[in-house]
């Protein structure tokens, strides 16, 4: 599988974006799992997918890094969107840990420094594969650790959506070898270790339920899913839109 060159980078989004709406996903993903859990004196439950989003089927899938804007048009598909750093955190916690299982440059092929060949992808997802196989991890179980998440934070609004904030990726030692990133690529980029692991829009606070971005928006609730507390923008579209961004930078 070649690599596609940096100008077709928005062709390769686009094929993803095209499988995800044809219902090439999967039957694994498209179950919403819950995270609970105790936030001053509250019960807490938000809900997410099992695994990174990838695309194919139960026996023959591959995981497909994207960038921020099409993870986000998918997730209007599917009723999801980007978590937090801190959704990140919990998910590895009340999930099946995974690590990061890194690819240098070079690492295979010798002939390429990029870590954005889409011909990594299923190599990757290889090794992902024989991990859980060794971890006795089943298809349906709630994993995490395994890619840096995409994510969203104060950090987007700051930038005005025009860069790329990742989060996680765990070590053995269940520590995320990324901390929070926004300066390292555009909000264009992708590469083989970034993934994306949606939440769903909805979500409970004691007996009422919320949209995530009421949440994130609300002064005291976005403590619970949030390390920065409440977040002006929980969206790239949205910071866009409310800045006029309209060139955006890989």
């Amino acid at each position: 599988m070649k690599e596609f060159h940096d100008d077709l980078c928005p062709a390769r989004e686009e094929q993803i974006y095209t499988a995800a709406a044809a219902g090439q996903v999967p039957k694994f993903l498209r179950n919403w799992m819950e995270v609970s859990f105790e936030w001053d004196g509250l019960l807490i439950t938000f809900y997410c997918l099992p695994d990174f989003f990838c695309v194919g089927t139960d026996d023959d899938y591959v995981y497909t890094p994207m960038n921020p804007v099409t993870a986000e048009r998918i997730g209007k598909l599917i009723d999801g969107r980007l978590p937090t750093p801190r959704m990140v955190e919990l998910m590895y916690e009340h999930g099946k840990k995974m690590v990061l299982d890194p690819m240098t440059p070079g690492q295979g092929f010798p002939w390429d420094g990029s870590m954005k060949g889409t011909y990594r992808w299923p190599i990757y997802t290889n090794r992902v594969r024989v991990q859980k196989d060794f971890r006795k991890i089943e298809l349906d179980d709630l994993v995490e650790g395994h890619f840096k998440n995409v994510v969203v934070s104060q950090e987007m609004e700051k930038h005005k959506g025009r860069w790329l904030g990742f989060f996680g990726g765990y070590s053995y030692v269940n520590k995320p070898i990324q901390n929070l990133n926004y300066s390292a690529h555009g909000v264009l980029y992708a590469d083989y270790s970034h993934g994306v692991h949606y939440v769903h829009n909805e979500m409970v606070i004691g007996d009422n339920i919320f949209e995530v971005a009421e949440v994130l928006a609300h002064p005291t609730y976005a403590e619970a899913i949030s390390n920065e507390g409440a977040l002006n923008f929980s969206s790239y579209h949205d910071v866009h839109k409310a800045y006029r961004v309209t060139e955006l930078i890989y």
